[in-house]
């Protein structure tokens, strides 16, 4: 997939295996561009207008894809555009994807706790035809989804964990600097909910920033519509609602680019 490099390249196409030690070792791709630099104090948080999971879904079988495959892919493609729309311009970034390492249960556990580790994930951002995108965002999903890297990435972080303050301190910080933030889907409730006997018309999310990261995507589905949210750096990402306008173009282009009809629900209010 192009934007990733032949290094890349060459550890994608290997076993799972031996990537994960290409990402340990060596790290992953995350070029310099208009994001790049100090953060700040001054943050900033944005969503999108909310998408049809049913458009979303018919995007995705048309495919043979999931509707993460799908929305990761629209993220890449906002990226390509805000930057080509600054006159900037990197090959690929790298975010930080939560896998959780136990079955969804809708129950209240009896140890309360997350079970889940970060793996990174690279997305090129110099790659105009979305349909190769989507097919190398396939690709790393399912290598990730079925191979040992979230297992092993969870005991890497459970050891940092144990560290004394400063060596953790130190570990998270290395760690973040790969990345240009969290990118996560997040399975919101599938029926309406309320509070105060009133219901509730949408939700949205923010993943949090480390360090010097720019910007962190939250992809959250409530009652059959998604929204994603952007919480970023002020400074380093200027102008950041482009990127979510950027998001839903980029959507309503690859629903065109494989011939699935639009619905009148799509961009609901």
């Amino acid at each position: 997939m192009s934007g990733s490099g032949p290094l890349v390249e060459v550890f994608s196409g290997a076993p799972g295996d031996v990537d994960i030690v290409r990402k340990l070792l060596l790290g992953t791709r995350n070029d310099p561009a208009i994001w790049t630099g100090t953060a700040t104090e001054d943050k900033a948080v944005a969503w999108s207008e909310p998408l049809s999971l049913d458009s979303v879904k018919s995007v995705a079988h048309s495919q043979g894809a999931t509707i993460n495959d799908v929305l990761v892919t629209c993220v890449a493609g906002a990226l390509r555009r805000y930057l080509a729309g600054r006159d900037s311009h990197c090959a690929s970034v790298t975010f930080m994807v939560p896998v959780n390492l136990t079955p969804i249960d809708l129950t209240l556990p009896e140890d309360l706790g997350n079970s889940f580790a970060l793996v990174q994930l690279e997305l090129p951002t110099d790659q105009p035809d979305a349909l190769k995108v989507l097919s190398g965002v396939q690709h790393r999903m399912e290598r990730i989804k079925h191979g040992h890297e979230a297992a092993v990435a969870f005991r890497v972080q459970e050891l940092i964990a144990g560290l004394n303050r400063t060596v953790y301190e130190a570990s998270v910080d290395l760690l973040a600097s790969r990345t240009t933030g969290v990118l996560t889907n997040v399975p919101g409730p599938p029926m309406p909910v309320y509070l105060a006997g009133r219901r509730v018309e949408g939700m949205t999310g923010w993943a949090p920033l480390s360090g010097d990261q720019p910007m962190s995507f939250t992809i959250y589905s409530y009652d059959g519509r998604i929204t994603v949210g952007i919480a970023c750096d002020r400074q380093l990402v200027p102008g950041h609602e482009a990127i979510l306008t950027g998001f839903m173009d980029e959507f309503a282009d690859l629903r065109a680019r494989v011939g699935v009809h639009s619905r009148s629900d799509e961009r609901s209010p």
